[in-house]
């Protein structure tokens, strides 16, 4: 071997090594994606929160995804549909509620989402408060007078299909 071959097969050897060892964190299938983050200036249509730190739309934190109902009993009841509460990092849908997540903002006490409601007069805006302590979501509509609503986590938004095909058994 030359010496020139030598160089490039050392080079060669050095850049295949230079990634090992990394690890990148990747989520499950049934579990949603962590928040992303922006550095520095928030994408436009997203507030900046107490903390500074700016969420791209619909993307806040994965607490609050999933289902939520005001009595768990209702989580397994298909004829309680309308009383359970669906979020995604992108919707916020059920108890007759409609309605695209436009923007969410990290708070001191938890987050902040803009919701574009359709109705059946067009489209409104809502803002509530979302805060989540282990299986307990508390919802505060900040634009309306009222106590905040106590919902229970009914799953994950894995599990959220309950009409899931039964898998064949080889």
């Amino acid at each position: 071997m030359t010496r020139p071959d030598l160089a490039v097969g050392l080079l060669l050897s050095i850049a295949l090594l230079a990634g090992c060892g990394q690890e990148t964190a990747v989520n499950p299938p049934t579990e949603p994606a962590p928040a992303i983050e922006t550095p520095g200036m928030a994408a436009p249509g997203v507030g900046t929160g107490a903390a500074g730190a700016g969420a791209m739309p619909g993307t806040g934190p994965t607490s609050f995804v999933g289902r939520w109902s005001e009595d768990a009993r209702w989580c397994a009841d298909e004829a309680a549909g309308e009383r359970i509460l669906e979020i995604t990092p992108m919707r916020f849908d059920g108890n007759g509620n409609r309605c695209a997540i436009a923007s969410v903002d990290q708070g001191i006490n938890g987050y902040d989402a803009t919701l574009r409601c359709q109705t059946g007069s067009g489209v409104r805006t809502e803002r509530v408060g979302m805060a989540v302590t282990g299986q307990v979501l508390s919802l505060t509509w900040l634009e309306r007078q009222g106590d905040p609503v106590t919902l229970t986590k009914c799953t994950t938004l894995g599990d959220t299909s309950a009409k899931a095909p039964a898998l064949p058994v080889p």
